[in-house]
């Protein structure tokens, strides 16, 4: 086993919309490429959360529709943060990962992949591992990301 990544990270609400590329060389070909990727807090359900995430948020909608947006904003019961993951191979895309799960593992292997992943030869050359951050309502979001091959 040989691990290529093993990082961990705080994101703030500054970094939404933005994303984190982490890039590592496999130099023989794998039998097997595993991520190991989870991150919190989920949701916040916090009065003083939710109004503050309303204030923030409500503002990237044009003026005609706010306060129609701030009624249903405020039904909510949950916010929920959403940190995608995606890979790419030297060819390209090899699959991502867009669910609500905080903890997920991820394998791509010649012959099976997880679901929205692509299964193939694990070859050498570089890749490239993705993390979008498309929400973060709560004040930060700890992140730890895993990559290694067998």
């Amino acid at each position: 086993m040989k691990t290529y990544i093993d990082a961990k990270g705080i994101l703030t609400r500054d970094c939404m919309k933005s994303q984190i590329i982490y890039q590592f060389f496999v130099d023989k070909p794998l039998n097997g490429l595993y991520i190991s990727f989870y991150y919190y807090p989920k949701s916040t359900s916090e009065q003083q959360q939710k109004k503050l995430i309303c204030e923030y948020y409500i503002k990237e909608y044009p003026d005609a529709v706010q306060s129609e947006y701030k009624k249903e904003i405020e039904k909510e019961e949950y916010f929920y943060n959403l940190l995608t993951l995606s890979i790419d191979d030297d060819k390209g895309f090899r699959g991502s990962y867009h669910k609500h799960w905080m903890v997920d593992e991820i394998v791509i292997e010649k012959e099976s992949a997880t679901k929205g992943f692509i299964a193939g030869e694990i070859k050498e050359g570089n890749w490239k591992v993705t993390i979008s951050n498309h929400a973060i309502l709560t004040e930060n979001v700890t992140y730890h990301i895993k990559v290694w091959g067998t």
